[in-house]
């Protein structure tokens, strides 16, 4: 393999470990005080995109729903399960929840286990040492300490590391800090919040030099800002978007777009109902159609019920479920989104008191 080769190669670690740093997200939660007191509590977030410039993509908005499920043991310790998903506002009501997060609320600080979010197959192509160094670090950890001092950071673990592809290799060090900022009171949905302020910092430098005089040189921080207020635990999350320097290596810099999260009192229906009266029972074509990679379906309910639209593939798989739940008599109107979706043709249906419509649709990319 050429020296151009294997520089790739390496290349392509060096982003699967900073997509690893990106997506092992420690969900912020706070000492008691501050967190729901009994399971069952849901929060409804919106998520919106940011640019390379930080600014917000509203047209790729989109939301998360978290749930307190249960208090139980986890590795050692009682622990808050928090269980999420997100989607777009026709989807994420049908979706199930996929992720879980851990919570052990001990005096003041909130300890998180904090794990990689991958499995090994799915890091089948790093080195067995870095993906056992991420493993070692799974863990509990203080990471949201509310007694601590403003403005004072404290590190919660620190990982010396190397990438390696044949005869190429690059020493890392990849570092989790935190910090608890002044308090603020934010304005949210739910009213004017005074919340706890913590800023984590999750870092990757490249390390030059023979020890012991090594100089760190960043390639990449991703920070997230953190707002907790009393009783509802997390209401809101910044991440500016993250430069991804690469000089060293002579291949430039790039960024990791970042988000915000807001916490809101309800996700959209995703549906919307014009409330006038109706006499029939109808599901109008989409449009458009063919369409790329969003459409429009209007439906119209003549009498209130359990109100079932789906969208099938043409060998009847179920590819998702817009809508379940009992809709009024009036006019509807439901967005897909299919950018995930092949090409091809696809059947959407409506069914509501025994009744069933169905129409096809063509996705053509």
């Amino acid at each position: 393999m050429s020296i151009f080769g294997k520089r790739l190669q390496l290349m392509k670690k060096i982003f699967y470990f900073i997509w690893i740093l990106a997506a092992s997200v420690i969900l912020p939660q706070n000492a008691q005080d501050y967190f729901p007191q009994q399971a069952g509590f849901k929060w409804n977030f919106k998520i919106t995109p940011l640019d390379s410039l930080s600014n917000p993509m509203d047209t790729l908005s989109y939301y998360q729903i978290d749930t307190f499920s249960v208090s139980s043991n986890y590795e050692g310790k009682l622990s808050n399960i928090l269980l999420s998903k997100s989607g777009t506002r026709g989807t994420i009501d049908a979706l199930p929840y996929m992720d879980s997060s851990f919570i052990n609320l001990s005096s003041s600080d909130a300890n998180i286990y904090f794990k990689t979010l991958l499995s090994d197959s799915s890091l089948s192509f790093l080195d067995s040492t870095l993906l056992g160094g991420f493993k070692r670090y799974e863990g509990w950890y203080d990471v949201y300490k509310f007694g601590q001092a403003v403005n004072q950071q404290y590190t919660i673990f620190t990982k010396d590391t190397t990438i390696t592809f044949d005869t190429l290799s690059m020493p890392l060090r990849f570092e989790y800090k935190a910090k608890r900022a002044a308090d603020e009171t934010i304005t949210t949905e739910l009213g004017s919040l005074t919340c706890k302020k913590f800023i984590i910092s999750q870092r990757l430098s490249y390390l030059m030099g023979i020890s012991p005089f090594i100089i760190p040189v960043k390639i990449v921080e991703i920070t997230d800002t953190n707002y907790i207020a009393p009783n509802y635990w997390i209401v809101r999350t910044v991440q500016p978007t993250a430069k991804i320097d690469l000089g060293l290596l002579g291949y430039g810099v790039y960024y990791i777009n970042g988000s915000r999260k807001d916490i809101i009192q309800s996700i959209p229906l995703g549906i919307e109902n014009t409330k006038e009266v109706v006499n029939s029972f109808q599901l109008k074509q989409n449009f458009p159609n063919p369409f790329n990679p969003s459409t429009t379906i209007n439906f119209a309910v003549s009498k209130g019920g359990v109100t079932v639209l789906k969208v099938v593939d043409i060998l009847g798989q179920e590819k998702t479920c817009l809508i379940n739940k009992y809709l009024p008599q009036g006019n509807y109107s439901v967005s897909l989104d299919a950018a995930n979706w092949a090409s091809g043709v696809y059947i959407y249906s409506l069914e509501i008191n025994g009744s069933r419509i169905a129409r096809k649709m063509v996705l053509q990319k």
